[in-house]
């Protein structure tokens, strides 16, 4: 039987460089908010592959740190668990 397994994902938020990597001029542009949706579905598939996995997000910006912002749980939404 596999065992569980706990997956922590550090997300930067910082501003200027999710401004910069939306650009239409990147040979590959992604906002902020198609990464969060790629993410969350990443997310929820770890939670859904076994019950005991637990994960745990934490958001970064220059200079601070939060954290988690998003908490273990059986779905998950970008307000948090359900």
């Amino acid at each position: 039987m596999e065992k569980a397994s706990h997956l922590s994902v550090i997300v930067d938020l910082s501003p200027t460089q999710w401004h910069l990597s939306a650009q239409a001029s990147n040979q590959y542009p992604l906002s902020i908010e198609v990464f969060l949706c790629q993410l969350l579905a990443f997310l929820n598939a770890h939670i859904a592959a076994k019950h005991e996995n637990t994960l745990v997000v934490f958001g970064a910006l220059p200079g601070k740190r939060w954290g988690p912002c998003l908490r273990v749980g059986s779905f998950l939404t970008a307000g948090g668990t359900v």
